[in-house]
């Protein structure tokens, strides 16, 4: 792919290129993609080291069982927080230079996200053993509470999603380097102490601290950088949590016992999917119409 389009950037523009280095764009440049490039770096260490102190501390068999509840995490986060985030760093940048324009604009993104994300997670925690068992087989029954350690983690993080981008948007990706890299190092440190002896677990409840402990600074970080505080950051995910437990419960009590296989997976997301529509209506009857504003009048 990379020599492909070198070749077709070559064939289409045949300018020669001068080798002169201009040094105050440089250190502009620098001083500006330094933060995003550490930031970067440490997600990526977070991702990968995981992986490899778990497989140190506590074996391949863990790993395993890691790996499998993560996959299934990964799958429906990745597929939809690159479409969201391509879409909300440019227009996080259009309204950088208005930073009450700029809060009200993340709050109704977190708003839509957590909507359609937040009830994904939760009921992907509620149904991970039919999950498990039904698609992957009893083999992999190990990584059923890793699984629901997880999609909670990603359900925590579904709050705060745009944190990073909002601050990438108005230049002051500074504000949580600290706080970025810290609780990474925390995590891997959590899961070389745990490992022995909670194997695949151990890495799924240092994920979950770390969300815990990121969040809470990611949003101290956005109300230094453009005002957005507390109450902005719960305004914008309050509706999608309560709704989204409110479902779990639904799910727990009316989900029937005497039917099993597919057919209870069935019923449990027609549950969960009535019992959030309803709770969510309920609390925000207008929604489908701000919902459409947030990409029409803005």
């Amino acid at each position: 792919m990379e020599l492909v389009s070198i070749i077709v950037l070559m064939l289409g523009d045949r300018r020669r290129i001068s080798f002169h280095i201009d040094g105050a764009c440089l250190r502009e440049l620098l001083t500006v993609g330094l933060p995003v490039a550490i930031n970067t770096l440490s997600s990526q260490t977070l991702q990968r080291g995981v992986t490899v102190v778990l497989g140190i501390t506590a074996g391949a068999q863990a790993v395993g069982m890691f790996n499998m509840a993560m996959r299934i995490i990964d799958l429906p986060r990745t597929a939809f927080y690159n479409g969201l985030m391509s879409y909300a760093l440019p227009a996080f940048a259009r309204r950088s230079a208005e930073p009450s324009r700029l809060i009200s604009f993340i709050c109704d993104t977190t708003a839509v996200s957590g909507f359609l994300l937040t009830p994904i997670f939760i009921g992907i925690a509620v149904t991970a053993s039919d999950i498990i068992l039904l698609i992957f087989g009893a083999k992999w029954a190990d990584s059923i509470p890793m699984l629901q350690v997880l999609a909670c983690t990603a359900a925590i993080g579904n709050t705060a999603m745009y944190a990073t981008t909002a601050l990438v948007a108005v230049n002051r990706t500074r504000l949580t380097l600290k706080a970025e890299v810290g609780t990474t190092l925390l995590a891997l440190a959590l899961v070389y102490g745990l490992g022995p002896l909670f194997g695949g677990m151990a890495a799924a409840l240092a994920l979950l601290v770390r969300m815990i402990l990121v969040t809470p600074l990611q949003i101290r970080g956005l109300n230094t950088a453009i005002g957005f505080g507390w109450r902005a950051f719960f305004e914008s995910s309050y509706r999608s949590v309560i709704a989204s437990l409110v479902m779990a419960a639904a799910v727990l009590w009316l989900a029937p016992d005497c039917v099993q296989g597919y057919l209870h997976l069935a019923c449990s997301i027609g549950i969960g999917t009535l019992s959030y529509a309803l709770a969510y209506s309920l609390m925000h009857p207008r929604w489908p119409q701000e919902f459409k504003s947030v990409f029409t009048t803005r």
